[in-house]
């Protein structure tokens, strides 16, 4: 069992930088194979394809500059460059929102908040010379809450994608008498209504460590179903995902062994 008081602190700062730097490398090789709202807005535009495959990829490649926010104390100026691949990806976001007819799609920015969160977070824990604090504290908080919230109410919306999850998920056991169609529907009810409640608890109370550790675990299996369901297909997704558990495994590791005011 691991125990989280032995977790050294000052490596929170190496897994969260790592964990951003992995998911903007999985959300620009999904937008440079799979393609992104952005090309299809451009298409829409009347844009020749290989001009708006150009402008998109140079839209994904421009994402990149957020690193530099990430280097050493010298350039702590720079730190607003953490902003860009969540502007990038917050438009991304509503240009796929407008262009769906999807129930329940108006939801998708609320449920990415975490992944447009975590580089937000880190511009402040930068700017703070990586000194954790209430704000920043609260600021994690808020956005793994929303995220959980918004993947309730699409839960408690039926999406069609997390049906398939769940109906996925238990087939997995040994013996599988929840198959049913009612019994699905319920459980992804019941699994929207907890994710809501615990995802408005953490924004109330960030340190609350059994909510904490349940956010974790099941954020976990949420991103690790993709991979599973949809083999290497899933693999990105997954890594697009690293916040939804990174945030709250690094609040749950924080309120264990140490206090507010500690420099990573």
């Amino acid at each position: 069992m691991i125990n989280l008081a032995s977790v050294d602190p000052k490596r929170l700062k190496h897994f969260l930088i790592t964990g951003f730097v992995i998911q903007l490398t999985a959300w620009f090789l999904e937008g440079w194979f799979y393609g992104t709202s952005y090309g299809r807005f451009f298409l829409f535009q009347g844009l020749q394809d290989h001009h708006g495959i150009f402008i998109e990829r140079a839209i994904l490649c421009t994402a990149f500059l957020s690193l530099i926010g990430l280097l050493s104390r010298s350039w702590q100026k720079w730190s607003w460059l953490l902003f860009i691949y969540p502007v990038l990806e917050c438009i991304n976001i509503i240009l796929m929102i407008q262009d769906s007819q999807k129930p329940g799609v108006e939801l998708a920015l609320l449920a990415s908040m975490g992944r447009l969160g975590l580089p937000m977070a880190l511009c402040f824990l930068k700017r703070s010379q990586f000194t954790l604090t209430v704000f920043i504290e609260k600021l994690f908080g808020l956005f793994i809450g929303l995220t959980f919230i918004g993947h309730g109410l699409k839960a408690l919306l039926q999406e069609p994608e997390y049906l398939d999850y769940l109906y996925f998920l238990f087939g997995l056991l040994p013996t599988n008498n929840f198959s049913s169609f009612e019994f699905i529907k319920q459980a992804l009810n019941t699994i929207g209504a907890i994710d809501v409640l615990v995802g408005v608890i953490v924004i109330l109370k960030p340190a609350h460590k059994k909510i904490l550790l349940y956010l974790c675990l099941w954020g976990f299996v949420t991103a690790l179903l993709r991979p599973l369901y949809s083999g290497s297909y899933g693999l990105l997704p997954f890594l697009l995902r690293i916040p939804h558990w990174l945030i709250p495994l690094s609040l749950l590791i924080w309120s264990h062994n140490h206090k507010r005011g500690t420099i990573l």
